[in-house]
């Protein structure tokens, strides 16, 4: 461990250095413009002590898989956020892709391949992957910031996402009903593609809905049909009571 990160170890209280995440498997109902969609995203402990953070999506046509997604995300979990390792995307089938990720163990510099190009990139800040920066996100908005921005390593760049929370909602899913925070992600003037992101605030914030439109006009949403926190279901809200909110 490098000395710098030590010393800071060694200064935070032991509540601090207790904090990790709960492993949770998490399945939603998904569309891509006119695809239908089946998307999992998954969290767990290795028998090494990495973390594994995991996400797939399956675009089907009349039944058929035509394109499919797989992320993988390998870190270590230190100063209550993580310190990545490995990352790799693999998309095949239509828009097939490659693109991965590997990180200095003193997070120093990241090396990457983007289908046939690769390089490496110099850190001088904390930096994560894309699939990882969802549990600093959540953190930050555990944690009651609004207004939250962090270094990413992003297909060849190290790019500053930055998102605002927009407020509370609660949601019907086809998991139930859920009080959430809704997040947007800020993008440069410019740049038409927009992210909406809702955690479940009583479900250690993990994500239960996505909604993202492209440039080109195609959106895609993520919406929660079940899933485990630490290995208990998720459970919805009671449904409203109509008769009550109906009453003078």
């Amino acid at each position: 461990m490098p000395l710098l990160l030590l010393l800071l170890v060694c200064l935070l209280p032991t509540t601090a250095l207790a904090a990790e995440p709960q492993p949770f498997e998490l399945h939603y109902a998904a569309s891509y413009d006119d695809f239908a969609a089946t998307a999992a995203r998954s969290l767990q402990v290795e028998a090494n002590g990495q973390w594994l953070m995991h996400s797939q999506v399956h675009l089907q046509l009349f039944g058929s898989v035509v394109s499919s997604i797989d992320e993988s995300s390998r870190f270590h979990w230190q100063l209550d956020l993580p310190l990545a390792r490995d990352y790799l995307f693999e998309q095949k089938g239509i828009g097939s892709r490659k693109r991965s990720l590997s990180f200095a163990a003193d997070g120093s510099s990241v090396s990457f391949t983007v289908n046939d190009n690769s390089g490496t990139l110099a850190l001088t800040n904390p930096t994560y992957d894309v699939l990882n920066s969802e549990l600093v996100l959540r953190a930050r908005v555990a944690a009651g910031d609004n207004d939250i921005t962090f270094n990413v390593a992003d297909r060849g760049e190290v790019k500053q996402y930055h998102y605002k929370v927009v407020g509370t909602e609660t949601l019907v899913l086809p998991a139930g009903r859920f009080a959430s925070v809704h997040v947007e992600r800020l993008r440069d003037a410019g740049n038409d593609r927009t992210t909406d992101l809702w955690l479940a605030s009583d479900h250690e914030f993990v994500m239960v809905k996505l909604l993202q439109s492209e440039p080109d006009g195609d959106t895609i949403t993520l919406e929660l049909k079940q899933g485990s926190v630490g290995g208990v279901a998720i459970t919805p809200l009671a449904p409203a009571d109509r008769t009550a909110a109906a009453a003078p």
